[in-house]
Formats: structure tokens, sequence, C-alpha cells
């Protein structure tokens, strides 16, 4: 690798850190999936998220100059769409039954488990529809003067970075989430009430922007 290429990785790296690294309603599901289903299906659920910051990072580092407009153009269609999930998801996880078991007790919530498609595909539509993922891709890369012109390869090794960097926090989180299992597994009703209630509210705040909008 040359050292424009390492150059251009590097910062994709540090983008994809700094993007997934302020814990937002998806960071908190990943965290609640983790602590009811274990580490697989968190570290999964983290993927999808790092997949939608790969999605952006791309657009972004190519210059897809209709995908971005498509995106700006829909922007409060985008909104409306990913409140109301937040919404739905923060009251069903506030309604579920909220047993955080052991690793080996894990059979007891078997049943309910999603699988691994639906936990990667469900954050990764809930990270591309949240209006604060695309505000933050669009400051980050200005403040790093990205505006696609970093030729195909200098493009691909910055997209591969922001993915991986968006990636080692996310299985990070559910590593340390994991951890944490045994812990905190006497207090999983309070712990599912608070983090429905977090995600309920930034489906809210997402709403009530449209109103600014107007």
């Amino acid at each position: 690798m040359s050292l424009a290429l390492l150059f251009f990785f590097l910062k994709g790296l540090l983008i994809g850190l700094t993007i997934a690294a302020p814990v937002g309603p998806v960071g908190v599901l990943c965290i609640h999936r983790t602590l009811k289903y274990g580490k697989l299906v968190g570290v999964i659920s983290g993927l999808g998220a790092a997949s939608a910051d790969l999605f952006y990072g791309a657009v972004a580092a190519f210059g897809l100059v209709a995908i971005t407009n498509l995106i700006t153009d829909s922007s409060s269609i985008i909104k409306c769409v990913g409140g109301l999930l937040f919404i739905a998801i923060g009251i069903h996880m506030m309604r579920q039954r909220p047993t955080f078991v052991s690793e080996a007790d894990s059979v007891q919530v078997e049943q309910n488990k999603p699988s691994l498609l639906t936990a990667w595909l469900s954050t990764f539509v809930l990270t591309a529809m949240n209006p604060g993922t695309i505000i933050a891709f669009t400051v980050i890369f200005a403040t790093f003067g990205i505006d696609g012109d970093a030729g195909a390869p200098g493009a691909a090794s910055l997209v591969f970075g922001v993915f991986l960097g968006s990636a080692i926090w996310w299985c990070g989180l559910s590593f340390f989430a994991s951890a944490m299992r045994n812990y905190v597994k006497q207090h999983s009703r309070l712990i599912s009430k608070i983090s429905g209630t977090i995600i309920i509210v930034f489906g809210l705040m997402s709403l009530f922007s449209l109103l600014f909008e107007a």
C-alpha cells in the first residue's frame, strides 16, 4: 500500500470511529440486544450499523452526486420514517419481557431471538435513516476536506477505513456489554424501560425536527 492510500485509509479509520462513537439510538439498541440475546447478535447488529456508515462513506468518497441529491431531497421522508421506526422499536423494547441471561442460560430467550439477518438489516436501515448519521457525515467529510476527488483507489481505501473504524467501535461496544451481562441482569426491567425510552425520545426528536423545516 502506497503512502497516499495508507493516508486515506487512516483518515477513513478515524472518520469511522468518530461517526460511530456517539452513543445514539442504534448504540442503545445494540447494547440492549447484546444484554438480552448475547454477544453474536450484538456484534451482527453493530456490523449492520457499520455497513450503513460504509454506504454513506462511499457516497461521499466517490462523489456520487445523484445519490447525494436523492438523499438530500428525501431528507424529510427519511426523518419521518426513521422517527416512526425508532418510536415503534422503543415501544416494543419497553413491552418485551426484559430478561437478560448469562451465556449459559441463553436458551431461555432463544425463541424470541432475531435471526442474524434481521439483526443486521434492522440496524442497517435504522442507521441509514437516522438524520444524525446523514448530518454527521456531511459535517465530518467537509471538515476533513473530502469532496469526491480522491480517485478510485484513494476513495476505496477511505471507505474501507470508514467501515473498519465503525466496525471496531461496534464490536468493542458489544463485547463490553456482553461482559456486563451477569452484573446487570437483576436490573433488566429498568434497563429495558430506560433503553426503550431513549430510543422513543430520539424518534420524537426526529419527527419534531420536521416542524422547523416547514
